[in-house]
């Protein structure tokens, strides 16, 4: 199933919790970094990342500023196929988001 390579994929990164709301399942470590807003009924996953700056990729939906320099990138997961190595960077980046590195000295 798409969300448990979505999953694999994360975990790549590093351990992270998975949070449950009404509306999105998040993944954080000290805050949120990504999370899948809403399961389509053709399976697609329609997701975000947290990033630090605005990326330009066809990909992205829709990309809004929260904030002086925080990016929040949607964008929807249609295949596994789409789990590739420019989606692994931006995790990367948006799971050290998620860790705060930016914060520490």
């Amino acid at each position: 199933m798409l969300y448990e390579a979505l999953v694999r994929m994360v975990r790549e990164q590093g351990p992270f919790e998975q949070v449950p709301t009404k509306t999105r399942i998040a993944f954080m470590v000290r805050v949120r970094f990504t999370a899948v807003n809403r399961v389509r009924p053709d399976g697609s996953l329609v997701c975000h990342v947290w990033l630090k700056r605005r990326v330009e990729s066809p990909r992205f939906t829709k990309i809004e500023l929260l904030g002086r320099t925080d990016w929040v990138h949607h964008f929807v997961l249609r295949s596994e196929a789409d789990l590739d190595d420019e989606l692994r960077s931006w995790m990367r980046e948006a799971y050290d988001v998620g860790r705060q590195t930016h914060l520490q000295g």
